[in-house]
């Protein structure tokens, strides 16, 4: 069985980890990767909302988080998160927890200004 990816992110605002999603989840869609983007904090008014969303779902947690979760028991048992900076690594982990989805958490930390002792 296929994994079924689920990105979480902050918000979809115009940024450079946004950006980047933007075109993975161009890739994944164009490879037939199943996939959704949770947003934790934004909104369908996001700047890349309706780029991300003719590629494939995009999950509202602050408007529908009842929806939410129906949406990812659907998929619970090759349920896998993708978290994007802190704040969505921390979520991904949340929703394990709280709602015993067992899903396996990959981080995604972009950081670009790496000093030399990192």
């Amino acid at each position: 069985m296929r994994p079924f990816l689920v990105h979480v992110i902050p918000t979809l605002e115009n940024a450079g980890a946004e950006t980047i999603l933007v075109r993975l989840v161009e890739e994944f869609d164009k490879r037939g990767i199943e996939q959704a983007v949770l947003v934790t904090k934004g909104s369908a008014i996001d700047f890349f909302f309706d780029k991300i969303i003719s590629h494939c779902p995009v999950l509202l947690w602050k408007k529908e988080p009842q929806k939410t979760i129906a949406f990812l028991r659907n998929y619970k048992s090759n349920l896998k998160f993708l978290g994007w900076m802190y704040g969505g690594i921390f979520f991904a982990h949340y929703l394990n927890f709280r709602y015993r989805l067992s899903a396996e958490v990959v981080w995604n930390i972009r950081q670009s200004n790496f000093l030399p002792h990192q």
